[in-house]
């Protein structure tokens, strides 16, 4: 009676071989196999088959078996005098279940800081090891490897800290974020993008010191009190949260206020 070498072997299943060598004028009645999660006797599990057999080789496929566990093993048969005989322990161990691919990143938010870098900060995907944040000029990158690199690691922050730049103002900055783990990146990914208001904003600022210029002229209370509300409507824009854009807006206002003070009791403004 030999034990062969178990083939097939996955998370969790096998085949348990075995062969009969020598009948010594007798015949098979019964054969099987011993399996369990320790040496040795006596074993958990068993089966066998009954028939009429003669030399030569049979398998038994199992399931059910644990992931990443060694299993002991052995062939048997009974003859037809009733003796039983047993070949060698053997051990398999099943694969081991590869972790799935994680969830894609949650709650991207990028905002301006004072120096006009890109503040990001997120919540990791369900399963992930780590973040990839990749970005592209005026569209989002395509794939993980794709556009620049801004972030890789096992944090939730990070910094673009290209600083200003016309980019941002034209036609934005696109950041999108994957996550990775041991079997991979997630199919899924977050996505956010910043600037692109750049027309917008110009547009504003040259709305309002137009009516600068004309209030002067015109020394209309109401030219300068629609210099603060285009004023406003900056410091109000999602993206315009710099803490230098909105200095320079109030210092406009407050001329604007002035102004439209002294315009109302019948001044000028120099």
């Amino acid at each position: 009676m030999v034990t062969n070498e178990a083939t097939g072997v996955g998370e969790n299943e096998a085949t348990l071989n075995g062969e009969v060598t020598v009948l010594n004028d007798t015949g098979i009645v019964e054969r099987g196999f011993d399996w369990d999660e320790d040496s040795g006797e006596p074993y958990a599990q068993s089966w066998t088959e009954e028939g009429s057999f003669g030399v030569g080789e049979f398998d038994k496929y199992i399931d059910g078996l644990d992931d990443d566990k060694t299993y002991y093993f052995r062939a048997k048969a009974r003859n037809n005098e009733d003796y039983w005989g047993f070949g060698g322990e053997l051990e398999f161990t099943t694969d081991e279940t590869p972790p799935e691919l994680p969830g894609a990143p949650s709650n991207l938010v990028a905002v301006f800081d004072e120096g006009f870098n890109v503040d990001l900060t997120w919540d990791k995907g369900e399963g992930a090891d780590g973040t990839i944040i990749r970005s592209g000029i005026g569209e989002y990158p395509g794939t993980v490897e794709a556009g620049v690199d801004i972030y890789e690691g096992v944090g939730v922050e990070a910094e673009d800290t290209d600083g200003f730049r016309w980019d941002l103002l034209s036609v934005g900055v696109y950041y999108r974020a994957w996550s990775y783990n041991v079997t991979g990146n997630s199919v899924e990914y977050a996505e956010v993008n910043v600037g692109g208001a750049g027309m917008a904003l110009l547009s504003m600022f040259g709305l309002g010191l137009g009516l600068m210029v004309v209030g002067y002229f015109v020394r209309s209370p109401f030219i300068y009190l629609a210099v603060m509300l285009v004023m406003l409507g900056i410091v109000f824009m999602p993206e315009m949260e710099s803490m230098w854009v909105q200095a320079a807006v109030v210092v406009i206002m407050i001329w604007s206020v002035l102004a439209m003070v002294k315009t109302a009791i019948g001044g000028r403004t120099g």
